[in-house]
């Protein structure tokens, strides 16, 4: 079997962006604008990162909050933990009806949630909501009111506004949001052999028929074609399986496997490798290689 260098650059991120289906969201709700709030929580004593950039599963924990809102207008503010909203969101008011105010310590929040409160308040013609980490103002009402008293919280879903505060919420929030990715792909069909075992992060793409046994980790953007076996113990990212392959213990990291490859134990893959149809391969070191 011939190994080639190869004489161009395979473009993953082309393919992957070819590949994917992606959900483009139209902005389409101009009755509220959405303020979140960066909080860099000192608890997590990071180094050169703030709290709000801690990563689950592919996206940090402001990108969370940021897709359960994405059909709205967002503004992003860095703000001190012990700031007044009142003071900080006022210079972003705009012009939409009702302003909602959220944190980027949340990452459980949905979008089903989110469009469950705008409802609610629109639909009551509320000045005020407070939900339990977070509000919903009218905008007229915020511009000139300085403080809220004795107000009531209104509850949806209280767990999807869960804080995460500390390392020990980060480890529950990261088991349910993994929880989610998992039931979405046996929902879609995909059958997970020990669910509980698996990695797969949030823009991970799985085909049909396709069978992911135990100990396997799928990270970054990688797309999983249809009728793959994905054997035990793999670790595969940002990278492209076509369809009709069996995989089985290998690492393969920006690189593109074509239909109708058996990869065999101990396989390592990556730096814009390619692997041809119809190949099979075992103990193989692809460091920027082709496989004809």
């Amino acid at each position: 079997m011939e190994i080639a260098e190869m004489e161009k650059e395979v473009d993953v991120d082309k393919i992957l962006e070819d590949l994917q289906n992606k959900e483009y969201f139209v902005k389409s709700d101009n009755s509220c604008d959405v303020i979140i709030l960066k909080i860099d929580n000192p608890a997590f004593k990071l180094k050169n990162k703030k709290s709000y950039n801690l990563e689950i599963l592919g996206k940090s924990m402001l990108d969370w909050v940021k897709l359960a809102v994405c059909d709205f207008n967002i503004s992003e503010i860095e703000c001190d933990i012990s700031s007044s909203i009142f003071d900080v969101v006022k210079p972003y008011l705009k012009n939409s009806k009702y302003t909602m105010i959220l944190y980027a310590d949340t990452p459980l929040v949905t979008k089903n949630t989110i469009s469950d409160i705008v409802t609610y308040v629109v639909g009551k013609g509320l000045k005020v909501c407070k939900l339990s980490r977070g509000y919903v103002f009218d905008t007229e009402y915020l511009k000139t009111c300085e403080k809220v008293y004795s107000l009531s919280t209104y509850s949806f879903n209280e767990s999807d506004f869960m804080p995460v505060i500390n390392f020990a919420e980060l480890n529950k929030v990261t088991a349910i949001l993994q929880h989610r990715i998992l039931e979405f792909h046996l929902n879609n069909g995909v059958q997970l052999i020990k669910p509980e075992t698996l990695t797969i992060e949030a823009d991970v793409v799985i085909g049909s028929n396709v069978v992911i046994y135990p100990f396997n980790e799928l990270r970054g953007e990688t797309v999983i074609g249809d009728d793959v076996t994905l054997y035990s113990s793999n670790t595969i990212i940002s990278s492209i399986i076509f369809n009709n392959c069996n995989i089985e213990k290998s690492y393969i990291k920006n690189s593109v496997i074509k239909e109708d490859c058996n990869l065999l134990p101990f396989c390592n893959i990556y730096n814009n490798s390619l692997v041809n149809k119809g190949n099979t391969i075992a103990s193989v070191v692809l460091d920027h290689k082709e496989i004809k």
